[in-house]
Parts: structure tokens; C-alpha cells; sequence
């Protein structure tokens, strides 16, 4: 083997080293990547998991108490009505509520 050979032989096993060393980085690169990636979106599930078992208590509670009010809203609203249908119907409007209430008791003032 000539010196020009050897010497064109060790570049290209130097360059080959030096490749191989490249390729062991990418690949740790990658995998490093990988890893943290799985951690990244374990976080994000287990985050998720855990606000939703928080959260949940209190918003069944506040759920409970918007059906207890509405179930409130709905007895007013049945209460007006009995109210409503067992009131006369020829009161008329307020003004001649005032008139009646006037009149039975005798008193007013003339206009």
C-alpha cells in the first residue's frame, strides 16, 4: 500500500468515526425526544384527569342548586297562577284596583 493510499484510507476511517459519533447523537437525540414527548402529554392527560376528579364535586353542586332553583322558579310560577285564576276577572287594571279599594272604604279623594 502506497503512503497516498494509507493516508486517503485514514481520512476515510476518521470521517467514519466521525459519523458514527454523529449518528450516536442523533440517536440519543431521538430518543431523548421521544421520551420527553411521552412525559409532555402524561402531564397533560394526568392534568386533565386530576381537574376533572377536582371539578367534579363542585360542579355537580352547582348543578344540583341550578335545579333546586329552577324547581323554585316553576313553584312561583304555579303559585302565580293559582293566585291569577282564583282572583276575580273583572278587577280590570290597577288603577281601577285603587278605585274599588277606594269606594269600599268610604273614604278618597274626589277628582
Amino acid at each position: 500500500m502506497t503512503p497516498e493510499e494509507r493516508k486517503l484510507l485514514q481520512e476515510t476511517y476518521d470521517i467514519s468515526l466521525e459519523n458514527n459519533k454523529m449518528l450516536h447523537k442523533l440517536h440519543r437525540s431521538i430518543w431523548w425526544g421521544r421520551v420527553w414527548r411521552l412525559v409532555y402529554w402524561g402531564v397533560i392527560l394526568a392534568g386533565g384527569v386530576g381537574v376533572y376528579v377536582y371539578l367534579q364535586p363542585v360542579l355537580l353542586g352547582l348543578l344540583g342548586s341550578y335545579e333546586e332553583a329552577l324547581s323554585g322558579i316553576d313553584s312561583l310560577k304555579s303559585t302565580s297562577e293559582q293566585i291569577k285564576g282564583s282572583m276575580p276577572s273583572n278587577l280590570g287594571n290597577t288603577q281601577d284596583l285603587i278605585k274599588q279599594l277606594q269606594g269600599m272604604l268610604g273614604g278618597g279623594t274626589s277628582n
